[in-house]
């Protein structure tokens, strides 16, 4: 009798885990991404929020512009808005001319694989290695949508998803991707400056 009662136990064992796996295997499995978007939108550019700091890691740029801008809030100021450029990158900074001085990063666009931002991405990397990082929550542009975010910018892009936006909660800051090819061809990040 112990040894029918403990074949009846192991095929009943075995049977609920047959059931248990088979669950398993059919339940979709929702991968979650390895970056918040507001953690990556802020720590995910790696190279330097000033000018300063982009010099001491990158040397000098091949071009740097500046623009004189009137300080929106104090009557008569005269702030800046500096753009900086090397191969394949462009930033643009709003310096603030009252003390104390402060350079405020506006904006990144970011057009070659040379330069590896956080979390391993770059120009080059797979499409779906920005969703394995980012997740899925971001808006899907096509090409006049993405035209119309960047019209600063010469941009070519497939004419369905060819670009996706993930933007901070609260802030609306962004980082945008383009695709070509099922690669990423741009990343831009535009930052809320007040």
């Amino acid at each position: 009798m112990v040894g029918y009662r403990s074949n009846a136990v192991m095929r009943i064992g075995g049977a609920l885990a047959v059931i248990a796996f088979s669950g398993c295997a059919t339940a979709k499995h929702v991968a979650t991404p390895e970056a918040s978007i507001e953690r990556f939108i802020y720590e995910g550019w790696t190279l330097g929020w000033t000018t300063a700091e982009l010099r001491e890691r990158l040397g000098p740029p091949v071009s740097l512009t500046i623009e004189p801008v009137e300080n929106r809030h104090v009557e008569g100021q005269i702030d800046e808005i500096r753009t900086v450029s090397y191969d394949g990158l462009v930033l643009m900074f709003y310096k603030v001319s009252e003390a104390p001085e402060r350079e405020l990063l506006m904006s990144i666009s970011l057009t070659s694989s040379y330069y590896e931002v956080g979390w391993g991405l770059k120009v080059g990397v797979e499409k779906e290695r920005v969703r394995a990082v980012l997740g899925e929550k971001f808006q899907t542009l096509r090409c006049p949508g993405l035209q119309a975010r960047m019209p600063y910018a010469l941009t070519e892009c497939e004419a369905i998803g060819c670009a996706w936006a993930y933007t901070h909660d609260v802030n609306n800051s962004e980082v945008l991707f383009t695709f070509k090819a099922g690669h990423v061809n741009r990343i831009d990040w535009s930052f809320y400056v007040d």
